[in-house]
């Protein structure tokens, strides 16, 4: 044979061996690896499987299927009962008088087909728990976030319920996680009536802290599904230091919180600004984004003000304000000029009742300022009720607290004016 016709056969040879090896497809190409997921099993008091799983060959890469194949490698028992897990370990269905039972969620979501009817892609992440999420009460499938509020880190465990109409159609609301053991950083507290838990920042070091939480009726039965074993979640960023903001300044505590809320910032030169002046466009966009959910890309330009077009930058946050009921269109805005301190408390005014749904409480005393008659009518009854609120207290002078109303508003003052809103009760 020809020393080119014996090459080309002992090739063509080797190739096919090869390919009936499962070496290779096509010239150097590798098999596909099989899909894989991380599945959890997380029973009333004990996770049972906590790994990733792969595809088994000649098999529908199902949940249930999956679940099967983890719980047979770690020798777990479970009962299949026809398509549906009904016990694992020794925790069956209906253990606690209702519909409680094995249920399961992918990515988060709860499925709206059976165990044998989700087919499973590569990456998804499973949790299949005993619970009850359509008793009375509910097992809930907590969500936590984190904010730093000055000093301290906040940590809200929320969760998503059905709600059911009289029509029979149903909604989603969001709900606190009250009264549910927390463990954040390894340090044991209680949620409250918020679902918070409050954690001092320097307890708490590096850039992320472990998260966990439980919660369970007095018969026993789950009432919140815990996190993983290895949950944790980020911390916000510190809030920056300004060279011009000395640790005792009055408004310091309202600059962090404001800052960290990221409705203001400082200047490239590490330094706030305390007493510059603040415009009527810069007001009305630091009250933007304190409100959660806002993006500025969301608002579709209208033109309100004959001195506000949309090419302004500051054109979506003077549409929302009036959007929001906070400002009357009409006329001129002028969102250049300094803000003077009778319109501050009146738009503040009308943004917490209108953007936060805050009715302002009359809990402290409110002798008149001794320039009341230098409050134009218009901002009078607003002034008035920041002040019985303790939003604003005016300016000591010899004769007594004066409001300046034509006085221009400060980088300071209005953030002490606008967390103090924020946080009322």
């Amino acid at each position: 044979m020809h020393k080119k016709s014996f090459g080309r056969a002992a090739l063509s040879l080797f190739l096919a061996l090869f390919m009936m090896m499962g070496g290779l497809t096509a010239f150097g190409a590798e098999t596909p690896l099989a899909p894989t997921v991380t599945l959890r099993v997380e029973g009333v008091t004990e996770t049972y499987f906590y790994d990733t799983v792969a595809q088994v060959g000649g098999t529908e890469f199902t949940v249930l299927n999956a679940l099967k194949a983890a719980l047979d490698g770690a020798a777990v028992p479970y009962t299949d009962a026809g398509g549906y897990i009904s016990s694992i370990a020794d925790e069956a269905a209906g253990a606690f008088g209702g519909w409680d039972g094995w249920v399961y969620y992918v990515n988060g979501q709860e499925a709206a087909v059976g165990m044998a009817d989700h087919v499973l892609q590569n990456g998804d992440s499973v949790l299949v728990c005993y619970a009850d999420p359509y008793g009375d009460p509910p097992t809930l499938m907590p969500q936590v976030a984190v904010a730093a509020v000055g000093q301290n880190y906040v940590f809200t465990f929320t969760a998503q319920v059905s709600v059911f109409a009289e029509d029979g159609t149903m909604s989603l609301s969001t709900v606190p996680v009250v009264d549910a053991g927390a463990t954040l950083g390894g340090l044991p507290d209680t949620t409250d009536a918020k679902g918070q838990v409050t954690v001092p920042r320097n307890a708490l070091t590096g850039a992320s802290a472990s998260v966990q939480i439980e919660k369970k009726a007095s018969d026993g039965k789950p009432l919140v599904v815990r996190f993983a074993s290895d949950f944790s979640i980020k911390l916000p960023a510190a809030t920056p230091t300004f060279s011009d903001i000395s640790a005792g300044a009055w408004y310091r505590e309202y600059v962090q919180e404001l800052v960290e809320l990221g409705a203001i910032a400082g200047y490239g030169d590490g330094t706030f600004r305390p007493t510059r002046e603040v415009t009527r466009a810069e007001f009305i966009k630091i009250l933007a984004c304190t409100v959660e959910g806002f993006d500025p890309a969301d608002i579709a330009f209208k033109s309100h003000f004959n001195d506000v077009t949309a090419g302004h930058w500051h054109a979506p946050y003077i549409v929302w304000a009036v959007d929001q009921g906070i400002l009357e269109k009409g006329g001129s805005f002028s969102p250049d000029v300094n803000l003077k301190r009778q319109d501050m408390a009146l738009i503040a005014y009308t943004f917490a009742s209108k953007a936060l749904g805050k009715t302002l409480a009359s809990t402290h005393a409110a002798p008149a300022f001794v320039d009341e008659a230098d409050i134009a009518n218009s901002c009078r009854e607003a002034v008035y009720f920041l002040q019985k609120a303790g939003v604003i207290e005016g300016v000591q002078s010899a004769e007594g607290f004066a409001f300046v109303p034509e006085g221009n508003s400060m980088r300071s003052e209005i953030s002490k004016v606008i967390i103090k809103l924020i946080y009322l009760d």
